[in-house]
């Protein structure tokens, strides 16, 4: 019983230890408000669909839009309290990708209105401003699977982005 009740106690220490470094909500949880300044966005996919404006676009859209916790995205360095580099690593598109098989429902649906997907690799990083320390790095791989006709032309690669910006805002500051 006894080594049962350390074993816990090891387990609860050191999934906090884990757990506490992977997202910036206790600094910014007493903030009523975040000023965000996207600092860079760099494409090393050499993917011609990746387009830096549409994704600059969406990741303000995005975080603006939160509910929860309130992001402005600001013009100066000098006025944000963070500052978020974003470097595309991967992006890929399927006009016809296969059924996900996690349920039978889900395998049905997929067969009867064919889905298109679009898989989006970004490494965010967040500087806390004005001293430019580094505070939170994490890659993010999200895929956007919707129906093809939903899909034409870049609406692919702007769901991808905001499946993928959506994942940043939520698994960094919540």
């Amino acid at each position: 019983m006894k080594k049962a009740f350390i074993l816990l106690v090891i387990l609860l220490f050191s999934s906090h230890a884990y757990a506490g470094g992977l997202n910036l909500f206790e600094i910014f949880k007493k903030d009523p408000e975040i000023t965000t300044y996207l600092e860079e966005v760099a494409d090393e996919t050499k993917n011609p669909d990746v387009k830096i404006d549409i994704f600059k676009e969406i990741f303000k859209e995005v975080i603006e839009k939160r509910i929860n916790k309130k992001f402005t995205l600001v013009a100066s360095k000098d006025n944000a309290d963070i500052i978020v580099k974003a470097k595309i690593l991967k992006y890929n598109f399927t006009k016809k990708a296969l059924p996900m098989p996690i349920s039978s429902a889900s395998l049905i649906g997929d067969t009867l209105e064919p889905k298109s997907s679009a898989i989006l690799a970004v490494n965010y990083e967040v500087f806390k401003a004005p001293s430019g320390e580094s505070i939170f790095r994490r890659e993010f791989v999200t895929e956007a699977r919707k129906a093809i006709k939903y899909m034409e032309g870049e609406n692919g690669f702007k769901y991808a982005v905001r499946a993928n910006v959506n994942r940043f805002v939520f698994k960094t500051f919540y």
